[in-house]
């Protein structure tokens, strides 16, 4: 299903003003690590609020605050979408 539904997809491919709950993550530890150290936890919700030109940086809000992420970060989020 596409981001209307309520398959997962990744992070990366929400628009700016959507909502979404963290279901889990793919690809490299590394990364996986640093985006939980960042707080992006499996059931947090988060709101994408901007999407620079070529969609690189995605900013997203969380409960804490405001965190930027690299397009190749946010493609490694799995989200429901709200």
């Amino acid at each position: 299903m596409g981001v209307e539904g309520l398959a997962n997809v990744f992070l990366s491919e929400l628009k700016r003003q959507q909502r979404a709950r963290i279901t889990g993550f793919t690809g490299r530890i590394a990364i996986t690590q640093r985006l939980m150290a960042m707080g992006m936890l499996p059931g947090r919700d988060v709101e994408v609020v901007q999407v620079a030109p070529f969609g690189d940086p995605v900013t997203v809000q969380l409960d804490s605050g405001r965190v930027s992420l690299r397009r190749s970060e946010a493609s490694v989020l799995q989200v429901e979408p709200a």
